[in-house]
């Protein structure tokens, strides 16, 4: 069992705003689940200093600047829609986990994990908050900081480099992050909200998470193998690693369901920033992302080379296609991609 403290946090300021209706809002209404695990290090008296209390509250401390800094997540979302930047804060929890930190990664399957994160999540809240914040501390000594953030104000790298700042601020506050939300640089205000609330993808449900394991010596000796039948030059780990856990899926599924093949398909998401002409810095914030596909048909297309080369090829129409885009086709793509995937998934 663990025992929850709960610290309302607000940041501190005098701005307000509000982000008016915009395809960047009206995407995606899931959140970004990321935790990082800190083991217990040194001897007691070294480690004295960073008693559970301290440790909280240099990290209330920090999380409220950096709140400063990627405001829209202190707001509260309206109507679905919108964002009104009202100062209102996020949600930090202090949790006592009363095992070791290691007991958590002897289970196979992840439900162990979840304990390290908030037990609602953003858009679970009625009074629709964006982002919510966990500090778990192990009987142990170790220390896991999980957060949830929605996805309607970012995608998963503005959430990482949320993350990251938090940790920039958490050793020195007076630090300047300078991320910068490009929404309505990239996606037009809309005036009415109905407009852009077709596209809806909620989490699912019901399933269940396992943690796979990838020696880097195996992951290198199947992209050297991968590339030799594929003719793709330097596969990447991630379209290695994807290619292979698809295929073992698909199979799975066939296993589980005696009968015919069924046609499936692969989503990929690719980030956008360095795609667009002309590009976007790296700390741009927002949901810049489109994605492609890779239909597979018939079992003989379920193979590794095959699906790396489709991945390539998609990657590259993606990229070609984003050269010259203008504002209103990227778009188009963003919205395409994403009404591909929703009709993709049965």
């Amino acid at each position: 069992m663990a025992e929850i403290e709960k610290i309302n946090l607000r940041f501190l300021g005098v701005f307000w705003c509000r982000l008016k209706p915009s395809m960047e809002l009206a995407v995606l209404h899931i959140s970004i689940p990321i935790a990082f695990f800190y083991p217990k290090v040194g001897n007691y008296a070294a480690y004295k200093s960073y008693e559970p209390t301290l440790v909280s509250q240099l990290l209330e401390k920090s999380l409220s600047k950096t709140l400063s800094f990627y405001y829209p997540y202190a707001g509260r979302l309206k109507n679905d829609s919108s964002v009104d930047c009202n100062d209102t804060g996020v949600e930090l929890s202090n949790v006592r986990v009363h095992c070791s930190m290691s007991e958590i990664f002897k289970h196979p399957y992840t439900e162990a994990e979840h304990v390290v994160f908030p037990q609602a999540k953003p858009h679970d809240h009625s009074k629709g908050n964006l982002a919510i914040a966990q500090v778990s501390h192990f009987d142990c000594g170790g220390l896991a900081i999980g957060a949830c953030l929605s996805h309607k104000i970012g995608d998963g790298y503005t959430a990482s480099n949320f993350l990251y700042n938090w940790g920039v601020l958490s050793r020195d506050i007076s630090a300047t992050p300078s991320p910068r939300f490009v929404g309505e640089s990239i996606y037009p205000q809309c005036n009415d909200p109905s407009d852009v609330s077709s596209i809806k993808y909620e989490e699912p449900t019901g399933y269940l998470g396992k943690r796979l394991i990838f020696p880097a010596t195996k992951v290198n000796a199947l992209k050297a193998n991968i590339s030799l039948e594929s003719g793709v030059q330097n596969p990447t780990r991630t379209e290695v690693v994807s290619a292979l856990l698809y295929k073992c899926a698909v199979a799975a599924r066939r296993a589980n369901n005696v009968g015919s093949f069924k046609p499936s398909t692969l989503f990929q998401v690719a980030n956008m920033r360095q795609r667009l002409n002309p590009p976007l810095s790296y700390d741009a914030c927002g949901n810049v992302i489109s994605g492609f596909l890779v239909k597979t048909t018939n079992e003989r297309e379920l193979n590794c080379p095959r699906l790396i080369r489709e991945m390539r090829k998609e990657k590259e129409k993606l990229h070609d296609q984003q050269k010259n885009a203008t504002k209103n086709t990227i778009i188009s793509e963003v919205v395409d991609s994403l009404e591909k995937r929703k009709d993709a998934i049965p």
